[in-house]
């Protein structure tokens, strides 16, 4: 009876969200649980299951397929949701591609940045995308206005985190920029490769302001490590530095 149900609301809701699979089981479940209830509320099944096809259809072929109106205003918000973490799937899987580009060393301006484009016009508000775009910008030696880039990035980002009006946000914010310059310079070297200085510049201030944010002493060692790096001079410069 639950497969059943689970088809039915498919038209609906899993083939608009193939990432699904993805989610972890009290999540799936959640969603399921309330796709059920929704289904029920529509017609589209009755309490013990069973389907009304008409009603199924006509969801299901309505405006999530590009057909206009579902005729109901609660099955149009739920649709228009349905569009919203679609889009949220579709710029994670830009974003993960631009990662993967760039984790490759592949030329930043022609596979990198359009990856993570796309993702930031998917989800404008989201500032992961922002960090991780200003990190590709920091990449790029061939742009000698890559730092101004990354910084208006970066800057966006920032804001955002703050509009929340929680430090928790902001501080997880900073956490996520700062985890994925380390990932990758540690793979960089990883690969007998050198980071760029704009990235290690980067680094060591987002390590002092984390630093000063929690009283970590993790980042205050890895803050005295970067800036070691950069006065000895261990990283790739923008062509204009040269």
């Amino acid at each position: 009876m639950k497969r059943r149900i689970l088809l039915i609301i498919a038209l609906v809701i899993i083939l608009a969200l193939p990432f699904l699979s993805s989610c972890e089981p009290g999540e799936l479940d959640e969603i399921i649980y309330a796709a059920k209830l929704w289904a029920m509320v529509h017609d589209i099944t009755d309490e013990d299951g069973e389907v009304n096809y008409g009603a199924a259809t006509r969801f299901g072929l309505g405006n999530l397929f590009g057909f206009g109106s579902t005729g109901d205003k609660e099955g149009d918000a739920a649709i228009d949701s349905v569009k919203a973490l679609n889009a949220i799937r579709q710029a994670d899987e830009e974003a993960d591609e631009g990662w993967n580009q760039l984790y490759g060393g592949h030329n930043v301006q022609d596979t990198v940045l359009p990856h993570y484009n796309a993702a930031v016009n998917l989800r404008k508000n989201d500032w992961t995308y922002r960090n991780d775009r200003g990190i590709a910008y920091l990449n790029d030696l061939n742009d000698p206005k890559n730092v101004d880039k990354a910084n208006d990035d970066f800057d966006a980002a920032m804001a955002m985190a703050r509009k929340s009006g929680k430090p928790v946000e902001y501080l997880r914010m900073l956490k996520q920029r700062e985890q994925s310059m380390a990932r990758l310079v540690r793979h960089q070297r990883e690969e007998h490769s050198l980071p760029t200085g704009d990235m290690l510049r980067e680094q060591l201030r987002t390590y002092t302001e984390l630093y000063a944010l929690t009283k970590d002493n993790n980042y205050l060692l890895l803050q005295q490590q970067v800036d070691t790096d950069i006065q000895e001079g261990y990283y790739w410069r923008v062509e204009t530095d040269k």
